[in-house]
C-alpha cells in the first residue's frame, strides 16, 4: 500500500495526510495506546478545503467528546481557522483579518493555546511584527484578533482558560494622533494632490463634501444619495444607528457632479473592490504633501468642522452635520429631511465651498475644467470638474 505524506496541518491529535499515488486529502492520528494509525477520507483533494473540513469536524468532535478542554490540548491555528471560517470572514474587515491572522500563524505555526501564556514569546511575536514595518496600532490590532479568536473559543466551551495576550504600551501623545492633527487649507490641498488615483480623489471628496466619518465614506454607495432631493444618507439602509451616527447631509453640488453617472456600487473602489482603511495610499500622500505623521483621515473632519464655524454655520448645524445630535432630537429631525429645503443647507454651501477651494489650481499646476463649464449651479448632470486621474499612485 501507498505511504501516506505531507503532514502540512495538525489540530489537537489529528493531522493531514495524503497517499502517494491519491490527491485525497485524509484526516489522520496516531494511537499510541493501540500502536494503529487511523485515517478517514474528506472527500476533498484542495487543501485549504481539507483544512476546514478537519477544524469544522474537529470542533463538533470536542463538543461531543468533552467540554472545557485544557488550552495545552487544542492547537492554536485551529482556534484561528474557526474564528476566521464561523465568525471573521462575515465581517467587514475580513481582508484585513486574514492578514493579521496570517502574521499568528507565520509566527506560532504548531503552537497550542497554551504556548501563547509565554510572555517571553509574546514579545517574540511583537518584534516579529515591528519586524515587518507595522506601527504600535497596527501590531495591537495584530494581537486583539488573535485574542478574539482564542475568547471565542473559551466561549464556546472549547478550551478551560483564556491566556492573558499583552498590548504594546503606547508612549506616544495620542491626543492628535487618533483622531488626526490639525491641518491648514493648504495642507488639506496637498494631501488631496498626493495621490492621482481615482479612489483616493473619491475618498476626499466624499470626506470634505459630507464631513462624515472615514468608515462611512468607504462604505458610501451611490444608492445612499438621493440626486433629485440633494441628499445624502450617510447611514445605510438597514443598518443599525450606533454611537457614531451616521446622518443624513445635503449633497454639494461638487460631489453630485462627481458621482451622478458612477454605477449602483460602493463609490470608493480599488480595482473594482471595496476599500478598507487606506493607510498605505493615505502614507504616500501625506509624505508627498510633506505632512507629519500624525495626520489622518480624521484631520480631514475636524478641518470641516473649524470651516463650517469659521464660515457662519451655527453650532446646531455643524453637530447635525457631523452627527453629534442626542438621539431622538435629530433621527426626527433627519425623517422629515426632504420636505425642509433648508435642513443643513448652510453646512452644506460651506463645505461646497470647501471642495472649490481644495480643487482651486495652484501655481503652475495644470489647470481643471472651470466648475462653472460643468454646471455645477445645482444638481444638474455634467461631468467631474477633476482632471482625469493618472493610473498610478
Amino acid at each position: 500500500m501507498a505511504r501516506y505524506q505531507r503532514r502540512e496541518f495538525r489540530v489537537g491529535d489529528w493531522y493531514l495526510t495524503q497517499r502517494g499515488n491519491s490527491p485525497a486529502w485524509y484526516r489522520t492520528r496516531y494511537d499510541p495506546e493501540t500502536k494503529r494509525t487511523e485515517r478517514v477520507s474528506l472527500s476533498c483533494v484542495d487543501f485549504d478545503q481539507a483544512k476546514e473540513v478537519l477544524t469544522a469536524w474537529f470542533y463538533e468532535h470536542l463538543k461531543l467528546a468533552s467540554d472545557n478542554l485544557a488550552p495545552e490540548k487544542v492547537s492554536l491555528a485551529s482556534v484561528l481557522l474557526d474564528y476566521w471560517n464561523n465568525h471573521a470572514r462575515q465581517l467587514a474587515s475580513a481582508k484585513s483579518r486574514k492578514i493579521l491572522i496570517r502574521y499568528w500563524n507565520e509566527f506560532w505555526k504548531s503552537a497550542t493555546v497554551a504556548d501563547v501564556r509565554n510572555l517571553n514569546k509574546q514579545e517574540e511575536f511583537q518584534q516579529h511584527l515591528f519586524a515587518k514595518g507595522l506601527n504600535v496600532g497596527s501590531v495591537n490590532r495584530t494581537l486583539e484578533v488573535g485574542a478574539a479568536a482564542i475568547n471565542r473559543a473559551w466561549k464556546r466551551g472549547i478550551i478551560s482558560s483564556v491566556p492573558f495576550i499583552h498590548k504594546v504600551k503606547d508612549d506616544r501623545d495620542t491626543s492628535d494622533t487618533k483622531k488626526g492633527a490639525d491641518i491648514t487649507l493648504d495642507e488639506l490641498r496637498a494631501f488631496y494632490r498626493g495621490s492621482e488615483v481615482d479612489h483616493w480623489h473619491d475618498l476626499l471628496t466624499i470626506l470634505i463634501g459630507t464631513a462624515c466619518r472615514p468608515a462611512a465614506a468607504r462604505e458610501l454607495t451611490k444608492e445612499q444619495i438621493d440626486f433629485a432631493n440633494g441628499l445624502v444618507y450617510l447611514n445605510k439602509k438597514g443598518r443599525r444607528q450606533t454611537g457614531k451616527n451616521r446622518p443624513t447631509v445635503k449633497l454639494p453640488p461638487t460631489m453630485a457632479a462627481r458621482f451622478r453617472d458612477r454605477p449602483d456600487s460602493v463609490l470608493v473602489l480599488w480595482r473594482g473592490q471595496a476599500t478598507e482603511k487606506n493607510e498605505r495610499l493615505m502614507r504616500i500622500a501625506r509624505k508627498r504633501a510633506g505632512l507629519g505623521e500624525d495626520v489622518n483621515l480624521y484631520s480631514i473632519r475636524h478641518f470641516c468642522a473649524r470651516w463650517m464655524r469659521q464660515n457662519g454655520v451655527d453650532p446646531w448645524s455643524c453637530a447635525a452635520q457631523l452627527g453629534h445630535g442626542s438621539g431622538g432630537r435629530l433621527t426626527m429631525t433627519e425623517r422629515y429631511a426632504t420636505a425642509d429645503p433648508l435642513y443643513l443647507q448652510a453646512p452644506c454651501n460651506a463645505l461646497e465651498t470647501l471642495l472649490q477651494a481644495v480643487l482651486a489650481p495652484i501655481a503652475g499646476e495644470r489647470v481643471p475644467q472651470t466648475l462653472a463649464a460643468q454646471g455645477q449651479g445645482g444638481y444638474g448632470r455634467g461631468s467631474s470638474p477633476w482632471p482625469k486621474a493618472r493610473a498610478r499612485v
